[in-house]
């Protein structure tokens, strides 16, 4: 729940510069009249795991780059993370389109786990 909890609190304060009024209770987040509770797959821990074993196991290169790559991926997979949620609350909370906002949501999980896999 840390991890989930976390990235609430990172994407709210994202959504906060960018003006938006937001309130988060645990792992939940509040714009408007919307709720986006932030759950273990949003977390990006699967993306991260994937990343981290195709860096580690990939013995053509030297372990110390594999080590750093590893660790870079970290910080880099989590800010993609809450760029994507930014982006699916942002969509959705400016469209009338419950299928439009869907869409987003669906498209945007698909193509972060995919370039993180990539």
């Amino acid at each position: 729940m840390q991890m989930q909890n976390l990235t609430a609190s990172a994407s709210a304060f994202t959504l906060e510069a960018l003006g938006k009024k937001v309130v988060v209770k645990g792992n939940t987040i509040l714009l408007n009249s919307f709720s986006f509770e932030i759950n273990e797959l949003c977390s990006a821990k699967l993306e991260l795991a994937l990343l981290i074993a195709a860096i580690l196991s990939t013995i053509e290169i030297e372990r110390k780059k594999r080590l750093i790559a590893s660790l870079l991926a970290i910080p880099l997979v989590n800010a993609a993370n809450i760029l994507r949620i930014v982006l699916t609350i942002v969509i959705i909370t400016s469209t009338q389109s419950k299928a439009l906002a869907l869409l987003a949501h669906e498209l945007f999980f698909r193509f972060f786990l995919f370039a993180c896999v990539i």
